[in-house]
């Protein structure tokens, strides 16, 4: 998974880079409570991180865990001087059915994550990258 903390720019604006940073830490320790469900949980930059799931989760799994990070990351921070709520996108890959690498597996889950994004979503996808490049996509509410 690629989750990718949207509406961020604005907290750095008014705040300062060391609230958003602050802000920032304060996710990834709500994201270490997945830590038992995952191998690496990494700051990939920026308001990136990277979720590598192992134990082949199924997509039912896999869509409850992105319903929950999206839950406990939208939740306000408490680190800023005012209650800001972050909105989340977050792509999925799964291997081997979506990509057969590692490098693969990032960029299917990077271009899901891009695609919910431009939709200005907070919600999830799945895209699965299919010989010739072509992406298909699989939305969850």
């Amino acid at each position: 998974m690629i989750v990718d903390l949207d509406c961020f720019k604005p907290i750095n604006d008014t705040w300062g880079p060391a609230a958003g940073d602050d802000a920032l830490c304060e996710l990834a320790d709500r994201l270490r409570i997945f830590s038992d469900r995952c191998t690496t949980v990494a700051c990939t930059g920026g308001e990136e991180f990277a979720v590598l799931i192992t134990g082949g989760p199924e997509r039912e799994s896999q869509a409850a865990l992105a319903t929950q990070i999206c839950c406990l990351l939208s939740r306000p921070s408490t680190t800023l001087p005012q209650p800001v709520a972050a909105c989340v996108s977050i792509g999925i890959a799964r291997a081997p059915e979506d990509a057969d690498s590692s490098d693969g597996l990032l960029r299917c889950a990077d271009a899901a994550m891009y695609h919910i994004k431009a939709r200005s979503a907070a919600r999830f996808i799945s895209i699965t990258l299919h010989t010739g490049e072509t992406l298909h996509a699989r939305e969850q509410l």
